[in-house]
């Protein structure tokens, strides 16, 4: 057959030594026959560099391929680049949102009457005082009184910008008219001695501005313990932070029910507190201090219209007195600025709710997660309707907390959820105490910061926030947004499950935080525990 190897001719007699000699035409005849073998050592070479050719050509065209790959991702990440840099140059020029231009038109009367008393003061007019050319209360056209509380521990921020805008924002109010309260405890001498620096500060520029300004000790002991199914006893963080807020508020509510705990009595009586069935009060210890109690009380505090809560954050005085004379017109329960943690990303979730009580989305512009609310940032709206909110500033209607005992509804206090393993923002249950969710609103327009680098970021933010807009409406649906509301409908009375449901059921969810009792100095002051299974 044509492809049939051939046998090999055996030797016809056993070779010479002689046939063992090559002459040069041997040697060049075998060197050919060896070369088409392939059997040369210089012939190997070639075979293999020809075996490395295909490798290295594919190397080659692979590499080629990376470049081309990279110069292409290259390209369009400039061009996206490109589209988003153009999209926000177009919207901080054309459609920015919540800025000082687009204020509604009715606020401008009150701008007016800020500029035609003077306007601000000098930055360091406060600390280095000189002539006052600025009218006190130019803020406030129809002087109506209000009463500021405050919990803050941070004495740089007292020192600094805290402290000098509340200044300003005392002096816009007029000193006649306003009434600060500062309750700060167990924070260290330097809080105590920044906030005795404000103290004498106000004293000096403003002589006639209420003040109650303590800064004193509040012993575990003298808050409500929880005793948890387990056995196991603890202070609720958020009972603990309802007592610290209503002590802020005491030179207006003239009492509050844990006095009694101190032996001590305010210039009106208290209702005495309620304990729930897993709530006892622990003996106080003989070497505790009881809190000290006001110096000076807010006289008629029924002529008081309005009470804003403030938070350790950078805020701009103009902004407030928006929030407190603008917001509806000034008709409302109560009325929320919107804090920033860093100049795009909301904080307060835990106690904002939309209208219907769910909570918010992704939190970031425009925040919630329903697409009524999220319509109403959009656009542009100075009064977001809510369930509830707080927002790192809160104007409240002082009626609601001023109310007599002989009126139709309580008094309103802040308080915790009872539940042991079911818990609430005290800063959200307030709201649904006053249960007026038709008249609370968010107002984007006021918004602050929890440091100064965060609060000068937000003027530029505004001008783009708009962008994050389908980001955001996009990543809430995807991850499920909203989450939580399992007694969210529930109203106060109802039976649920053998279970009498009271006020705020859409401001928690299950939890337990608690206070760490015996927390080091690295550690937090409060803790969360399990929910049993």
């Amino acid at each position: 057959m044509e492809y049939e190897l051939q046998p090999r001719a055996p030797p016809s007699s056993v070779p010479s030594p002689d046939e063992f000699m090559l002459s040069d035409d041997d040697d060049d005849g075998d060197d050919a026959a060896a070369d088409e073998r392939g059997l040369l050592a210089g012939s190997s070479a070639d075979f293999r560099e020809r075996k490395r050719q295909p490798a290295a050509a594919w190397w080659r065209r692979l590499s080629r391929r990376r470049l081309r790959r990279k110069r292409l991702c290259c390209q369009l990440l400039v061009v996206l680049g490109g589209v988003l840099l153009f999209l926000a140059v177009v919207n901080a020029l054309f459609w920015p949102s919540y800025t000082p231009t687009s204020y509604p038109s009715e606020w401008r009367a009150l701008e007016e009457s800020v500029s035609a008393g003077g306007g601000l003061n000098p930055a360091d007019y406060w600390s280095e005082g000189g002539k006052k050319r600025t009218v006190s209360g130019r803020g406030n056209p129809s002087n109506e009184r209000i009463f500021i509380a405050a919990n803050i521990v941070d004495a740089q921020l007292i020192r600094s910008e805290w402290g000098v805008r509340v200044l300003e924002l005392l002096d816009l109010l007029g000193e006649e008219n306003v009434f600060l309260s500062v309750f700060e405890n167990d924070s260290g001498p330097e809080a105590t001695a920044a906030l005795q620096e404000l103290d004498e500060t106000i004293k000096r520029y403003m002589p006639k501005a209420g003040r109650s300004i303590v800064s004193t000790t509040l012993p575990l002991e003298g808050v409500p313990h929880l005793r948890v199914p387990t056995g196991e006893t603890y202070v609720k963080r958020i009972r603990y932070l309802a007592e610290v807020r209503n002590r802020a508020l005491l030179p207006l509510l003239g009492s509050i029910p844990s006095l009694s705990r101190w032996n001590q009595t305010g210039i009106r009586p208290a209702p005495p507190e309620e304990l729930s069935q897993w709530e006892f009060l622990p003996p106080i210890p003989t070497t505790a201090h009881a809190p000290i109690l006001p110096p000076s009380w807010v006289p008629r505090p029924e002529g008081v219209a309005k009470i804003l809560f403030l938070n350790d954050v950078v805020f701009s005085p103009l902004e407030l007195l928006h929030l407190l004379f603008s917001t509806n017109g000034g008709d409302y329960a109560a009325a929320c600025g919107v804090d920033f943690i860093n100049p795009v990303k909301m904080y307060d979730t835990f106690a904002t709710r939309d209208i219907d009580g769910w909570q918010l989305g992704l939190p970031f512009f425009p925040f919630f997660a329903t697409a009524p609310s999220r319509r109403l940032v959009s656009l542009g709206s100075s009064a977001i309707p809510v369930k509830s909110c707080w927002g790192g500033v809160v104007a409240f209607d002082a009626s609601y907390f001023t109310r007599r005992a002989d009126a139709d509804a309580d008094a309103v206090r802040f308080r915790a959820e009872k539940e042991p393993f079911w818990d609430a923002s005290e800063c959200c249950l307030v709201h649904a105490d006053i249960d007026r969710p038709q008249t609370t609103f968010v107002n984007p327009f006021v918004r602050v910061a929890y440091d100064r680098a965060t609060f000068d970021w937000l003027p530029a933010v505004k001008r783009v926030e708009r962008l994050f807009a389908p980001v955001q409406k996009l990543v809430t649906w995807a991850v499920g947004m909203p989450w939580g509301g399992s007694r969210r409908t529930e109203k106060g009375g109802d039976v649920v499950d053998g279970r009498a449901a009271g006020k705020g059921g859409f401001c928690g969810s299950p939890k337990l935080l608690v206070m760490n009792e015996h927390a080091k100095k690295s550690e937090r002051k409060w803790r969360s525990v399990p929910v049993p299974a």
